[in-house]
């Protein structure tokens, strides 16, 4: 089972697939990972690291994975637990650049 959303950077939620039940927790996930988000990328330049283009967070409840699209999107993915990591990072990563064209 999984959902998937794109938001823009203030959290705003731009559009989503998935089950109708996961629709309300989706916008509150866009709201949350948006704040944590500019919250990273503050931090980023006072430590001098590069650029956050994505990151992924997992709990007993499931996992949820935000990739770049542009500098004003993000593709948010929220899946059940047991799948690896490196799969929905992969995932994440072809559909934000199959998106790319249409939110240029």
């Amino acid at each position: 089972r999984a959902a998937v959303g794109v938001t823009d950077f203030e959290g705003v939620p731009v559009g989503s697939a998935g089950p109708r039940s996961d629709a309300e927790a989706m916008e509150v996930l866009a709201a949350e990972l948006t704040a944590f988000w500019k919250n990273a990328r503050r931090s980023r330049e006072e430590i001098g690291e590069g650029a956050l283009d994505g990151l992924v967070l997992s709990g007993v409840a499931g996992t949820a994975a935000v990739k770049l699209i542009t500098p004003a999107y993000a593709l948010l993915l929220k899946v059940a637990p047991g799948i690896p990591a490196g799969r929905i990072r992969f995932e994440a990563t072809r559909a934000a650049e199959q998106l790319r064209p249409a939110l240029l």
